[in-house]
């Protein structure tokens, strides 16, 4: 509606109503499970991802979720294969020498063997010879009998020495095994495989925000994809800082979702975190987490979807409220400009009580039913100016308590419950 001014111009107005006033906040948010498995990057691993399953699959148990390429781990599992090649062939190289060792050892005590029979068929003839032949003949044999001995201590020394070298390479082996073993098994589980049956979800990256992909870098722990438990769910908001501070835990949400369209969810918000993150990477624009309750929902949802929240910050049934725009500042007086039976407009001083981004409810200074302005009026149009008590003022702007609003009001009555005929009437000439 709008109402002309002496000049000719038309002034927009707006007619008061009298109504439930709601403040709903309206922003985005997405469906998430209330539980989920984290499957992680396995232990002492840093690698960069090769492969892995896009996002939002429903796998099967067992299914390849995600393949990483460690270089360090597999240079080192080349390094002890290598070592392994080179023990075993010192072990074979030592065997075939203690074999050889071995043979020649046993040549050395058959030959003196013979020599020992050849000594006791000297010393027959030892009576009969001169006695210098005689002592010489009798080193001889104690010569042959001291290597006997020699060969006799020898040959059971030989074996057990041959066997604690062979024993410490035994010990080698089994460490390189066990090291082989180790590191196997460490890059059998670079391929990530689904531990059950279910809908797959690629984790965020760290240093982008993005959803990983394949060239990042991941490690120990690392979450790299999550399994939703799809019995219930939940709605995850990322809130601007002004929605933020404006909503409150307890709060009712409902949902719409943009991929069913009809879809239609209840709620309410049960966690704000302050943890925040930019809107885009680089922006100063902070977007915090806040978690609302799915309670009630008409459709069957999965991780993913997005949706429509519409918060419930503020209600109040049967009561006076208008457009922010139609609020004025008057000498730090706050006012509507009334639109008169008479050309041009009244200036009433106002009380507002809770207000949104785009109404305000009024305490106190209208009724309902009133044409506004919704611009300023030239002076020349403003024909008089009517003021609220100051009991009324400071009834309804207590510092303590805030505006009080009475939603009981007569027919006739400001929102203070008072008439006209109690205000400050003061006409402009």
């Amino acid at each position: 509606m709008c109402a002309c001014s002496p000049d000719g111009s038309e002034i927009p107005t707006h007619i008061v109503e009298r109504g439930d006033f709601q403040y709903v906040l309206r922003v985005d948010g997405v469906v998430e499970p209330v539980s989920f498995e984290n499957i992680v990057c396995p232990p002492r691993v840093d690698g960069f991802i090769t492969y892995i399953v896009d996002d939002g699959t429903w796998v099967e148990e067992g299914d390849t979720l995600c393949v990483i390429e460690d270089t360090n781990l597999e240079s080192r599992y080349e390094s002890i294969l290598l070592r392994l090649e080179e023990v075993e062939a010192e072990l074979a190289k030592t065997i075939v020498s203690y074999e050889m060792d071995n043979a020649l050892l046993e040549s050395q005590f058959l030959t003196n063997a013979a020599e020992a029979k050849l000594a006791q068929l000297d010393s027959l003839q030892l009576q009969y010879l001169p006695s210098a032949q005689r002592k010489i003949k009798e080193l001889e044999l104690a010569i042959v009998s001291l290597e006997r001995k020699k060969l006799e201590e020898k040959f059971k020394l030989t074996p057990i020495l041959q066997k604690t070298q062979l024993n410490r390479y035994d010990v080698e082996l089994n460490n390189i095994n066990r090291q082989l073993d180790d590191v196997k098994e460490r890059i059998d589980a670079l391929v990530i495989l689904a531990p059950k049956k279910g809908l797959a979800i690629k984790a965020e990256s760290s240093s982008s925000w993005d959803k990983l992909k394949v060239g990042d870098n991941v490690w120990n722990g690392y979450t790299v994809v999550t399994m939703p438990d799809m019995d219930e769910m939940k709605i995850k908001i990322f809130a601007p800082e002004s929605n933020y501070n404006a909503m409150n835990e307890g709060d009712s949400v409902v949902y719409m979702f943009d991929a069913i369209p009809g879809g239609i969810g209840f709620g309410k918000i049960v966690k704000k975190s302050k943890t925040w993150k930019p809107a885009t990477r680089g922006s100063n624009v902070k977007l915090y987490d806040v978690e609302a309750s799915l309670d009630s929902v008409s459709v069957m949802l999965e991780p993913g979807f997005t949706a429509v929240c519409n918060i419930m910050v503020q209600e109040m049934k049967d009561t006076v409220f208008i457009p922010q725009v139609a609020l004025f500042n008057e000498d730090s007086i706050k006012t509507v400009f009334v639109k008169n039976d008479k050309k041009g407009f009244e200036m009433r001083q106002v009380v507002t009580g809770i207000s949104s981004n785009k109404e305000v409810v009024i305490a106190a200074g209208l009724n309902g039913g009133e044409q506004i302005a919704l611009i300023r009026p030239r002076d020349n149009e403003i024909r008089n100016r009517v003021m609220l008590p100051d009991s009324i003022v400071q009834k309804y702007e207590s510092p303590l308590d805030g505006p009080v609003i009475d939603s009981n009001q007569s027919d006739g009555e400001y929102s203070d419950g008072t008439t006209q005929e109690n205000n400050i009437n003061i006409t402009i000439n």
